[in-house]
């Protein structure tokens, strides 16, 4: 039977903390090791026309060679979470611009949406087990 939160407005919080400013400083500064240090070590990342990249080991490898090519800088909002016992889910939007670190392309922007499911380890700490985001359309003006 799962443990049931003594304080769902407390682990509320705590969980939100997985996408504040540790999260973004991390983004920010291309370390792949504290980026991947969010989520359990069997976390699934579903990413949009992409293969699952599986297990935190993937996880860091795989932002390691993102973050050999690109800077990237922008935002998350957390707009729903979810708590049931050690396990919860969240989702909201996110903006990123994406700049090739050789400088030869624009930087590009993208808008969409994303829900992780998060699970609380023994030690009390929330980290990602599963993750998905999603691309918005872009603008086209039909006129």
């Amino acid at each position: 039977m799962p443990s049931v939160a003594k304080n769902s407005v407390q682990d509320s919080e705590a969980i939100k903390r997985l996408v504040g400013p540790e999260w973004e400083a991390a983004w920010a500064a291309g370390d792949a090791a504290a980026v991947a240090g969010f989520y359990t070590k069997d976390a699934v990342i579903l990413p949009q026309n992409q293969i699952p990249i599986v297990g935190k080991s993937a996880i860091r490898s795989s932002y390691e060679a993102f973050f050999k090519k690109y800077t990237i800088t922008g935002g998350s909002t957390v707009v729903e979470v979810e708590v049931s016992g050690d396990w919860a889910f969240m989702r909201g939007t996110y903006v990123t611009r994406v700049t090739d670190r050789k400088g030869s392309g624009p930087t590009e922007e993208d808008r969409g949406q994303w829900l992780w499911i998060v699970k609380r380890l023994s030690d009390g700490s929330w980290k990602i087990f599963r993750a998905v985001g999603v691309s918005e359309p872009a603008y086209q003006n039909n006129e």
